[in-house]
Formats: structure tokens, sequence, C-alpha cells
């Protein structure tokens, strides 16, 4: 089965083992057509997800 893409890779600001970057860099080597980054926010009680004061961060990376 091909893979075309993927709208639902997290980074190291969540549960992800990859910064921004290396997630986008790999998805164009390996030749996906879409690709697109998904977190979850913070939540105390799971202790995941992009917290508060970093998702101007994020955004930045992601978006870089």
């Amino acid at each position: 089965m091909e893979c075309f893409g993927d709208y639902h890779s997290h980074t190291t600001y969540a549960d992800g083992h990859h910064t921004p970057d290396e997630m986008v860099k790999t998805a164009y080597e390996k030749g996906l057509k879409y690709f697109g980054l998904s977190e979850h926010l913070y939540d105390e009680g799971e202790d995941f997800g992009v917290k508060g004061e970093d998702i101007d961060k994020y955004f930045e990376a992601s978006y870089a």
C-alpha cells in the first residue's frame, strides 16, 4: 500500500521524537505529497502536549 501523505504527526513539542524541521525534511525525502504537523494541547492530567509558554516557539518552528 502506497502512502501519499500524513496530516497527523507529532514533534518534540508534544509526545513525538523529532523536531518540526526533522519531520518536514523526512516527509520531503520520502516523497510525501502532503504533510501536516498536529499536536496535542497540554493537559496537566496527562502531562503531555504543547505547553502554553511553548506555543509561539512551536508555530515559529513549524512554519519556518
